[in-house]
This record gives structure tokens, C-alpha cells and sequence, in this order.
């Protein structure tokens, strides 16, 4: 997903380009996220927050909920390095390579370092969030309206 931004840049660098546009523009953050499961139940935000803040700046925190109100289990949490340009800004440049790698080394630390970690009595199951365009590309293309490993369309041999 990154790699014709990080082209561009690369391509930019080499130019000069980058150095004018960002003397112009100011966007300096990359967000990246990850996936908490296997949560008590009784888990709220700030318990998460108090948890997971000590590897980086926490941007949010996404806890899914049904509609009776009652948690799924699970949680995202969003880190972001750098700051975020204000919201009325129009131009936006797109991440650096230094913030990429740097979010994505946050993102692995927290998952070597939390995933099977006790969180108020359950084994946390810390992981990277997918990209959504690698979901996009991994529905069942030989039969449209249907996502990933159905087992109906191979008659329930699961493949593994």
C-alpha cells in the first residue's frame, strides 16, 4: 500500500522536491493499528489506554460493540507517531519512510511484547491489523457474492 508513496518520496528526495513542498505544507504522523482480542468482558477504554500507552502515543481506541450494547471481545488500537496536521488543512502529504518505519516498529513491539500477555484473568491475543485492500483482494474470486474459504464451494474440504 505504501510502496508508490514511498516511491515518490524516494523520487522527490533525490530532486529536491521534498525539501520545497515541505517547507510549504506541514504533515508529519502515520498511523498504524492493532488487534486486541480475547477481552474480559468487563474491559473499558481507559483500561486499554492505561495498558497499551507505555509503547507510543495512543491516537484511539476502537472497542466494537452489539447493539444491546455489550462488547465482542475484541479491540483496535490506534497508535500515531508524529502529530496530525489540523483538520481544516487541505494539503496533506502522505507519510514519510522514516514515520512508516517507525510505526511499524511500535506496532511489532507491542505484539512481541503483549500478545499472550494475562489482562485481567484472559490471554490477550495482540496482533497487526490487516490492510483493508489485502482483505479487498482475498474474496473468493471464482464465485462472486462469495468471501474467502466458503465451505460450500468445495464441497467443506477446508483447505488446511
Amino acid at each position: 500500500m505504501f510502496s508508490a508513496a514511498r516511491n515518490a518520496l524516494t523520487a522527490a528526495s533525490r530532486s529536491g522536491l521534498a525539501r520545497t513542498v515541505g517547507s510549504t505544507q506541514s504533515r508529519d504522523f502515520c498511523i498504524k493499528a492493532v488487534y486486541v482480542g480475547n477481552l474480559p468482558w468487563a474491559t473499558q477504554e481507559p483500561d486499554l489506554k492505561k495498558t497499551f500507552e507505555i509503547f507510543g502515543n495512543i491516537d484511539s481506541i476502537h472497542i466494537p460493540r452489539f447493539e444491546d450494547g455489550r462488547m465482542k471481545g475484541y479491540a483496535f488500537v490506534r497508535y500515531i507517531v508524529g502529530e496530525r496536521p489540523p483538520v481544516d488543512s487541505a494539503d496533506s502529504l502522505p507519510p514519510s519512510i522514516q514515520e512508516i518505519e517507525q510505526a511499524t516498529v511500535l506496532v511489532n513491539d507491542v505484539v512481541e511484547k503483549m500478545n499472550g500477555v494475562d489482562f485481567m484473568g484472559r490471554s490477550l491475543r495482540v496482533s497487526q491489523t490487516k490492510n483493508p485492500l489485502d482483505r479487498a483482494n482475498s474474496f473468493n474470486r471464482t464465485n462472486p457474492g462469495s468471501y474467502g474459504n466458503n465451505s460450500r464451494d468445495n464441497n467443506g474440504d477446508q483447505g488446511y
